[in-house]
């Protein structure tokens, strides 16, 4: 046995355990590609099933804006002119808002007849007569006149004009008198 020792020096386990820790770290290095390349597998799996989702959503809205613009294309609206875009309802392809006053009491009065059944009484009511001019006062008469309807207006002043009922206190006058007396 001594011979044998003789033979067989003791082994430098430091250096083995270095070769251990080496092992081990490069195992570790290993390891965590495999888990990375893994990770990226399943994102590169999840934004592929994310695209086909993607690309089967922008079918189906394709196919709603398809089928909204078939539909609008068939209605009949009061006025021509009058439509849909982005931002809502337009006028000759521009934003209701941005019509001219005028432009935008026609649309609502073309609207509020249309509204009106067949054969119902063909009235709007006008909140702010007084603000218009009578160069639109007479667009409103005439509109009216030619698509057969009519108006209550709301318009504060002292005496009657003859083409309206006066209204002062509760009390309804005739002529300018009051309660139809003179």
């Amino acid at each position: 046995t001594e011979a044998w020792l003789e033979e067989h020096p003791p082994v430098d386990l430091d250096g083995v355990r270095k070769d251990i820790s080496a092992a081990e770290e490069h195992n570790r290095t290993i390891r965590a590609k495999i888990d990375a390349n893994r990770e990226y597998a399943a994102l590169r799996d999840a934004i592929a099933e994310k695209k086909v989702a993607s690309g089967n959503i922008s079918a189906v809205m394709a196919t709603i804006e398809d089928e909204k613009t078939a539909a609008l294309s068939r209605m009949e609206f009061p006025i021509q002119g009058l439509g849909f875009g982005e931002g809502g309802v337009t006028f000759n392809g521009v934003p209701l808002e941005q019509a001219s006053e005028s432009d935008q009491l026609r649309i609502g009065i073309a609207i509020a007849l249309s509204l009106i059944p067949e054969n119902g009484i063909r009235l709007v009511y006008l909140r702010d007569w007084a603000a218009l001019d009578q160069k639109r006062r007479e667009m409103v008469h005439k509109y009216l006149e030619e698509n057969g309807g009519q108006a209550w207006a709301q318009l504060v002043q002292d005496r009657p004009d003859g083409n309206s009922l006066f209204i002062s206190d509760g009390i309804l006058f005739d002529d300018g008198e009051k309660g139809g007396e003179k």
